[in-house]
């Protein structure tokens, strides 16, 4: 019999710090999640904004630019961003895109800031969604509360602070 763990978060690098990204898309309104967290699997921080936008491709490509400006605004160093949109995540990896307008100037103006970002290791990767659920449920939440702002290990959730500890448990 093969028996399968269930596919979750995998923490970065010693040193290292992973910021996982969504978006909740729905009738032009999105809220984008950011989550950065350490090798030990604890939040960092987390930030959530709500915006308007065309497309859910769009939303999730403004989520990982809103990562990428904060890794320059809290200098992060050793990096990995991760999201489950796999069309940006390709896109950023390849340096090219076939989506929509919009999502493509998204992604170019991210690959611009990581032109900044000279020092920095910072890799773009995509996971699939069981294992991106930290940020995806900070997106939902954002969504329905309409909160906008950092957030902090104490003041995460409760559901994604839950989720955050019973994901410490496969480390």
């Amino acid at each position: 019999m093969d028996i399968q763990c269930p596919q979750v978060w995998k923490a970065p690098q010693a040193q290292g710090i992973k910021m996982n990204v969504d978006a909740a898309w729905k009738d032009g309104k999105a809220s984008l999640a950011v989550i950065a967290r350490d090798h030990h699997g604890e939040c960092v921080k987390a930030w959530v904004l709500n915006v308007v936008t065309i497309s859910a491709e769009a939303a999730e490509a403004m989520a990982v630019r809103m990562a990428v400006l904060k890794v320059l605004e809290e200098k992060y160093y050793h990096m990995v961003i991760e999201g489950d949109a796999k069309f940006v995540m390709d896109s950023l990896s390849t340096s090219s895109h076939r989506g929509s307008w919009e999502a493509a100037r998204i992604i170019e103006d991210i690959l611009q800031l990581v032109k900044v970002l000279q020092g920095t290791s910072l890799i773009f990767q995509w996971t699939r969604r069981n294992s991106n659920v930290v940020a995806h449920l900070l997106a939902k939440w954002a969504f329905c509360s309409g909160f906008n702002g950092p957030l902090m290990n104490g003041t995460l959730p409760g559901k994604v602070a839950k989720t955050i500890e019973s994901e410490k448990a496969y480390l």
